[in-house]
């Protein structure tokens, strides 16, 4: 898969309305991943910036925003 492929499925799966996508499951699932030892150190730091922004919009989400 292409960078591009990859970000077409994202899309592809948000824009699906039956599809039920909670933050705080992709968050337990990223953390999880992140705590794996054999996950590398710099994925490790690449991945924080992709969980501090599921948790940014988690949060606004329950905050209502």
């Amino acid at each position: 898969m292409t960078v591009d492929d990859v970000i077409q499925a994202f899309e592809c799966l948000a824009s699906d309305d039956s599809e039920d996508l909670p933050v705080e499951g992709a968050m337990a699932t990223l953390a999880a991943i992140m705590a794996d030892e054999k996950t590398p150190n710099d994925l490790r730091l690449e991945l924080l910036d992709v969980g501090a922004t599921l948790w940014r919009l988690g949060l606004a989400a329950r905050m209502g925003e």
